[in-house]
């Protein structure tokens, strides 16, 4: 379970406030106005759980391979192995065995002829979208690209994973995962938290390179 862990320190700085404003002479808000700050939500704080996280192989890249630029080879195997995620929206990572190497998620409309589905647009990006000018940084696609390349040849397998859960919860509210996949701006709420999760376990190092 993951919370907001400045949740305490909030509601104590919300309580001085309260007393300083009743000793400087600030008049109490009446019950309407109470009612609407209540209809607005709280912001004393934001509590974040997410329940039976899991991650589901789409595609297994064995310890060895070598993974051609452009949708062809063993990349092409890939990118159709995504076709299979019903997702509209989510999270996905690039593990080995042991640790989660990158997390990512495909939180934008990839409508194309070419593409079955969002998540396929998005993992077509990493094999055929590359940016690689001289004096300029490469960009997230062909990093990872090199990366996957690279660790690889070290004799490690390399799976991509798809994610998913059973239950999320913000404060009271209980979000679905239907709801979820079609919200864009909680997808990549969601991609942030796995991030710093997997980081303070020492993983997610490829999210650290520039």
């Amino acid at each position: 379970m993951l919370k907001d862990g400045n949740g305490g320190q909030l509601e104590s700085l919300n309580a001085a406030n309260r007393r300083g404003g009743r000793e400087s002479g600030a008049t109490e808000a009446r019950p309407a106005e109470r009612a609407e700050k209540a209809a607005a939500g709280s912001d004393d704080g934001v509590t974040l759980s997410l329940t039976r996280l899991r991650w589901t192989t789409v595609f297994e890249i064995p310890a060895s391979s070598v993974l051609p630029k452009g949708r062809k080879g063993l990349s092409r195997d890939v990118i159709l192995a995504a076709r299979s995620v019903p997702h509209r929206l989510g999270c996905y990572c690039w593990a080995s065995t042991a640790n989660v190497l990158y997390c990512g998620s495909f939180s934008r409309d990839y409508s194309n002829p070419q593409f079955q589905c969002n998540f396929e647009g998005r993992i077509h990006q990493y094999f055929c979208t590359h940016r690689r000018e001289e004096g300029t940084a490469k960009n997230t696609n062909a990093r990872v690209f090199d990366r996957l390349n690279h660790t690889l040849k070290t004799g490690v397998s390399i799976a991509l994973q798809v994610f998913s859960f059973e239950d999320l919860r913000c404060n009271n509210e209980v979000i679905t995962f239907g709801a979820y996949e079609r919200d864009s701006s909680l997808v990549r709420a969601v991609e942030h938290v796995l991030i710093w999760m997997y980081k303070r376990r020492g993983q997610c190092v490829w999210n650290e390179e520039g």
